[in-house]
């Protein structure tokens, strides 16, 4: 019973500074920064919720930048549920993913490459240096995700100069 009760105790600790303004604010200082040096562009990150009781996370606000600093891409949140027991194991097992209100701004000029262009270099590299590591060593999380649905995409592009508003998508 005592060591129940530890463990309880340790669990409940746990979730409260896991859910504390301060290491929240953490992870956005540390995941901007990460994204910012991965794409070498400006990315900003307004909030995220972490609730480990409710296994959700949400990231709010996304703001990214293209390689000439002109604003290419707004996410209002992000947000996922996911399965406490797949954590455990070492999995992301998301259940249900929602993504709301995205803005963007595509530019595809005809003397060179489109503002989106980095983004599909820095995937083809992740790809390559993954292929480049031992093909023995596994990757300390699988990611899994069951159920997705995109609210509110608006899209601009300079040789269609489109805008889908609103759409609401289940994939």
């Amino acid at each position: 019973k005592i060591l129940a009760a530890i463990i309880a105790i340790l669990v409940l600790i746990t979730v409260i500074i896991a859910n504390s303004s301060y290491v929240q604010n953490k992870l956005v200082g540390m995941a901007t920064d990460a994204l910012s040096k991965e794409l070498n562009t400006e990315v900003k990150i307004d909030r995220v919720k972490l609730n480990l009781l409710a296994m959700s996370a949400s990231v709010e606000g996304i703001k990214l930048k293209d390689q000439q600093q002109r604003d290419m891409l707004k996410v209002g949140r992000i947000w996922g549920h996911m399965r406490g027991l797949a954590l455990l194991r070492g999995e992301i097992l998301l259940r249900r993913c929602e993504v709301d209100s995205v803005d963007a701004f595509l530019i595809k000029p005809d003397d060179g490459p489109a503002n989106y262009q980095f983004l599909l270099d820095a995937n083809k590299k992740n790809k390559k240096d993954k292929k480049d590591k031992d093909s023995t060593k596994h990757s300390a999380f699988k990611f899994d995700m069951k159920d997705a649905v995109v609210n509110g995409i608006h899209v601009k592009h300079k040789a269609l100069n489109f805008i889908m508003c609103p759409l609401n998508s289940e994939f």
